[in-house]
């Protein structure tokens, strides 16, 4: 059962700098998650994964499955969270993804990890081009690469807030924000997907 006051009293309490970025995602969606640290990720988004089987296009089958797996399994190894939240909704055209959790942000993982960078929003690109620690440490960037070249494949976009940086993906352009008052204390991601004519095969997208 999710708890949407939590995440709506994380929302509010935004500053505004970011809140009029999250609040054009229109949240929360109706299809609902709240993963708390005490409970299996694993087990968790196969119980939304066969929620929502009847509810998407067959066409989703293969990305939809990878996406939401890379990215909570980040969400699990590397941000010490203890509330994760996902929202979904599908209007016959678009597929809306947003995945949030509270732990640590990925500037934070950065600097934890002794990986220098001048604003969040480098740290964001960083992570999105697979920046990896001396540890082996992925750091969110290998699941942030390989979903965002499925969104692309599926013609869609990416938003990634984490801290206070920023950034906004589509056509294969990448706008930087880095907020001066606000910070997000905790990591969000929305995705808008377009709706395939056929099931996408994901791998030639994988790295």
């Amino acid at each position: 059962m999710l708890n949407k006051n939590n995440f709506l009293d994380i929302i509010e309490s935004l500053d505004i700098s970011i809140k009029v970025y999250v609040e054009k995602m229109n949240l929360p969606f109706p299809l609902s998650t709240h993963i708390k640290k005490d409970k299996k990720m694993d087990d968790e988004i196969n119980k939304l994964l066969a929620e929502i089987k009847n509810k998407i296009p067959k066409t989703f089958e293969s990305s939809i499955p990878y996406i939401l797996s890379e990215l909570t399994d980040n969400i699990e190894q590397h941000s010490n969270f203890t509330d994760a939240y996902l929202f979904l909704k599908y209007d016959t055209k678009w597929l809306e993804i947003v995945i949030f959790d509270n732990g640590l942000t990925i500037p934070s993982v950065f600097t934890k990890n002794n990986i220098n960078y001048l604003k969040d929003s480098d740290a964001l690109r960083m992570a999105l081009e697979g920046k990896t620690t001396k540890n082996e440490d992925i750091s969110r960037g290998y699941g942030l690469r390989t979903t965002n070249n499925i969104v692309k494949a599926l013609k869609g976009e990416m938003q990634v807030i984490s801290k206070k940086g920023m950034l906004i993906l589509g056509d294969s352009k990448i706008q930087s924000i880095d907020f001066e008052k606000g910070i997000l204390n905790g990591t969000l991601i929305y995705l808008k997907l377009k709706t395939p004519e056929k099931d996408l095969n994901i791998y030639p997208y994988l790295e």
